[in-house]
Order: C-alpha cells, then structure tokens, then sequence
C-alpha cells in the first residue's frame, strides 16, 4: 500500500483521539516509562443489553434512539456493596441486540414464508411490541487495566498497534448481579416477555461472567498527565492515497 508522510510542528498539541489512541500517541512520542501512568486506569461502563416483547404496541423506530431511562440507581448507599447502574429505555427495538428490522423481516420472507397482507400485519405486530434495555454498569478505576505498546505488533502503516489490558472487577460483576435483578422484575411487572439471548445476534460481542453477560459500551476514558509535556520529536500522519482517492 503507498502512503505519504507528512509532518506537523506546533508549540502546544492537544489530543483528543479516544482513551487508547491518546495514550498510543503519547508513547509513540517516547512519553511514558517505568511508573508512568499514561494509559493506566482504562475504564469503560460495562453494559447488560435486555430485550423484550411487550403485551401491546409501544411504538419504537421513532424519533431518537433512546426516549426515557432510569437514574435513581445510579447513587445509594448500596455502592458501598456493588457498582452503581443505570437503565437507558430504548426506542430502537431490538435493532442493537439482534439488528431489527431487518432481521425481523428476513425471518418472516425467508423462515415464515410469508408475503403481502399476512406479512404486513406480522411485522406492525412483532416490531411495534419490541422493547430493549441497555444497563450502564459503573466501573472502578485498576491500574492493572490500561494501555501498552509493544514493538512486535505494528499496523500496515508500520505504526505500534495498542495493546489492551483490560478486566472487570468484583465490585462491578455484583453491581451487573444486581442490575439483572431488576431488569427481570421490571419485565416481569411490566408483562413484557424476555428474548434476551447473547448468542442472538453479533452486533455486541459480550464475554461471558458467572454473573451475566457484560458488553463494551466504547466510551473508554484512561490517565493521561496533566500540565505541559514535551513531545519527543514530530507528530507523523500517514495517509493512504487509496484512501484520500476514496476507492
């Protein structure tokens, strides 16, 4: 692949390119070494994503994606014995657990078989009773999880790939323990029929704990220093003209 290299000097840089990209740059520019904390502490909210059918039509695939979600246990004393949560109602049906609606269509065309007025009424059916939860699990800073570089694992662009280490902890599993205790009695109370299933469908990879199911929600944050630094040497950007050209 041909690139060029292109060079950009200034007296002051801000990074502003995610938690792991962040601290990537900075080792990149011979920042960090023994002690440092650059890229330790790597957090995210581990995420539980619950869907359901409800008893009538709630009207999802309309306006945003999220319409309402539940604060109040976000804060108690209860912290003092599991991680905090909080409920995000989607307005999405199943779209990010299982890619509805079209998913939902295909199985009714290719599996059910069904056509015209059959399959009209099938799918207002199915997709307006669609509910989904995404519970936001709070996540304790670890040292131990951050981000490294390491000289053996380069991307195309001969630049250091991250390298991710990354776990979750006691406090948060037993907040997730909790949070799956209520979003059953909530569907229980609410008569809506639970379908979650982790295996479903490949739009949130999750790995699995002996209290449920967690996901990456992506919305990293990890130490990086405060004040003035000096970066050692240049800002380097490569670019692909495959990529400038758009092909």
């Amino acid at each position: 692949m041909s690139y060029t290299v292109e060079v950009a000097k200034g007296r002051v840089y801000v990074l502003a390119a995610h938690a792991v990209e962040n601290a990537k740059l900075m080792f990149a520019s011979g920042l960090g070494g023994q002690g440092s904390l650059i890229g330790r502490n790597l957090m995210d909210h581990p995420a539980l994503y619950v869907w359901g059918t409800a008893p009538t039509p709630v009207g999802p695939f309309r306006g945003p994606l999220s319409t309402a979600g539940i604060e109040e246990l976000r804060g108690g004393t209860f912290r003092s014995r599991h991680a905090a949560f909080r409920f995000d109602v989607g307005n999405d049906g199943w779209r990010a657990t299982t890619g509805a609606p079209d998913t939902t269509v295909k199985g009714a065309v290719m599996t059910e078989r069904l056509y015209g007025s059959k399959l009209r009424a099938q799918l207002a059916d199915r997709l307006g009773r669609q509910v989904r939860f995404s519970v936001a699990v709070e996540q304790l800073p670890n040292v131990g999880n951050g981000v490294s570089v390491d000289p053996r694992y380069r991307d195309a662009f001969d630049n250091p790939r991250p390298v991710i280490s990354y776990s979750v902890g006691e406090y948060t599993l037993k907040g997730m323990a909790e949070a799956s205790r209520v979003y059953q009695q909530i569907l229980r109370w609410a008569r809506i029929d639970d379908h979650t299933n982790c295996d479903g469908g490949p739009y949130f990879p999750s790995v699995e704990s002996s209290r449920g199911i967690p996901s990456a929600a992506g919305h990293g944050s990890a130490s990086v220093p405060k004040g003035h630094a000096k970066l050692n040497g240049n800002a380097r950007r490569r670019r692909s003209r495959r990529h400038e050209s758009g092909r």
